[in-house]
């Protein structure tokens, strides 16, 4: 199967759901984690159960920036240590053996990011898209589908399913004859775009859509108005996806939050539309070993495969091999 991109920074969250106060429960990469707000503000994340009695730790509550755990009160910081162990009164030597695991989070752009891979003093700058600007009107909503996140990349990646899968919403009215894609890859970066037919309009510049890996979308289909996506792996069957719109066309508060409101109400059933074919295909996490017939227009799906297959070949050459182990011929 494809792998995962490792030593990156993930989109697992909308900062605003992690609110001040409150545990948040996240199943991500099949892992299940509570994300809080410590007494800085900052966000934390720690697996959710007690490695005391295997509690979910998100029943309990945030005391001292701290997550405490219903069942026994013992108190967990943002590195997974130990603060806190009442029924033993907290004495220092027990306490500090004591840890659960925590996972490296950062808040970012209106996210949060988790860090997936070998832990570093010193981590990247999160990448983010320029057309993007804080100041825009946005409005966030979500879904899940029931298959993999490459599967939804890649859907989000393919102009071709356009005029049969939205026929009648963002694909109406384009040819279904040839198209031609164009796609151009720079490090982490897939931007895409297309000449639908002789009937393109001339006078403006294409809508492109633009893929950072590992997992954050847009589509920029008007100066002021931009289309972002995040797919978050619930785990290898489940996928939220967050979509936010980013737009300057109004700008009233109040107004702007209905526009945006209609707006991702549209969107939504695009998504629809998009998961009743999506969750359709097998297997959830496409294989290098089921040979999909690719064509000259899947141009950015296969820049997407390439850059996996690239990485994860190169990952297994670094790796040390067990002794008994047959070596694999370097290709």
């Amino acid at each position: 199967m494809y792998e995962d991109l490792q030593d990156r920074w993930y989109v697992i969250a909308d900062a605003a759901e992690v609110r001040a106060g409150k545990p948040l429960p996240l199943r991500r990469f099949g892992e299940d984690l509570v994300l809080w707000r410590d007494g800085h503000g900052q966000v934390a994340a720690v697996l959710d159960r007690c490695p005391h009695r295997g509690v979910p730790l998100h029943n309990g509550r945030v005391r001292d920036g701290d997550i405490e755990c219903p069942f026994h009160g013992f108190r967990y910081d943002g590195r997974g240590q130990c603060t806190r162990m009442p029924c033993e009164g907290d004495e220092p030597g027990l306490v500090s053996r004591y840890r659960t695991r925590a996972f490296v989070l950062r808040e970012a752009h209106g996210w949060i990011w988790l860090w997936r891979g070998q832990p570093r003093e010193h981590y990247p700058e999160i990448a983010y898209f320029d057309e993007l600007r804080p100041g825009d009107a946005q409005h966030t909503t979500s879904v899940v589908w029931n298959t993999n996140y490459i599967r939804c990349i890649e859907n989000q990646l393919d102009f071709t399913h356009l005029p049969f899968v939205h026929g009648n919403t963002i694909g109406k009215g384009m040819s279904k004859g040839r198209m031609i894609v164009h796609t151009r890859i720079d490090g982490d970066r897939i931007r895409a775009w297309a000449d639908v037919g002789p009937n393109e309009a001339r006078d403006r510049e294409p809508a492109y859509l633009e893929l950072i890996a590992p997992n954050i979308w847009i589509l920029t289909f008007a100066k002021r108005m931009v289309n972002f996506l995040a797919f978050v792996p619930i785990d290898e069957t489940h996928t939220q996806l967050y979509l936010r719109l980013y737009q300057r066309v109004i700008t009233v508060p109040g107004l702007s939050w209905l526009f945006g409101w209609m707006m991702n109400l549209a969107n939504r059933v695009v998504l629809q539309q998009d998961r009743r074919v999506v969750e359709a295909s097998l297997p959830p996490r496409p294989t290098p070993d089921v040979r999909e017939m690719l064509v000259p227009t899947d141009a950015p799906v296969i820049a997407y495969r390439r850059m996996l297959t690239r990485e994860a070949k190169a990952r297994r050459r670094s790796l040390p091999l067990h002794a008994d182990a047959p070596r694999e011929p370097t290709p």
